[in-house]
């Protein structure tokens, strides 16, 4: 909800959402000041961080920041697994995207909350820019949680508890001919764009 949203001008500010919502516009959210709504960095066009494929692998095997897979360096992982002279190489870049993937895709089967990690596809929790699938049971979020997409499948249901947060880029919830997908919003939900039934 955003009941202290007085106009579309303040929607494209900074500080309204620093302000009344706590959003994190270092690490999390990016936004054009006065001309464009918030958006999650992750959807945003980033310029390469690493331009040398050798650089890059001895990154990765010394676990350096710059070696991390992301939406800003793929391009430059593709080029230095081609350019691997050896398997070692080759293993350390596939190990680091496909955690990198694990974390962008994420979906909770099953009953339990967000922060227990044995629902979770990748074994590990979503990260803060994660499309988030709630796939089928019960997921309860007990605590302060910011996600890229969320969906909710017909025959899952998702409740936030109370004092919690939920800050979001969209939401849907899915319907079928067996039913439609359950959100019981207990907290604060945040979604930037209006939310779906499909």
């Amino acid at each position: 909800t955003s009941s202290d949203l007085t106009s579309d001008a303040d929607a494209k500010k900074r500080m309204f959402y620093i302000n009344t919502l706590s959003w994190d516009f270092d690490d999390v959210w990016t936004i054009k000041e006065g001309a464009e709504y918030p958006q999650l960095m992750v959807f945003k066009p980033i310029a390469t961080i690493v331009s040398n494929a050798d650089a890059l692998i001895g990154d990765v095997k010394t676990g350096n920041g710059s070696g991390e897979y992301s939406q800003a360096n793929k391009d430059v992982f593709v080029a230095a697994r081609n350019a691997a002279s050896d398997d070692d190489d080759r293993d350390a870049l596939n190990a680091a995207q496909s955690d990198f993937l694990a974390s962008v895709n994420q979906t909770f089967t099953g009953t339990g909350t967000w922060s227990a990690t044995d629902n979770w596809s990748a074994g590990f929790l979503p990260a803060n820019t994660a499309n988030v699938f709630v796939s089928n049971g019960e997921l309860t979020i007990d605590d302060n949680v910011t996600a890229a997409k969320l969906t909710i499948n017909p025959d899952a249901k998702l409740t936030l508890n109370s004092d919690k947060t939920l800050s979001l880029y969209s939401l849907e919830i899915k319907s079928d001919a067996t039913g439609t997908g359950t959100f019981i919003d207990n907290g604060t939900t945040t979604v930037a764009q209006p939310a779906t039934v499909n």
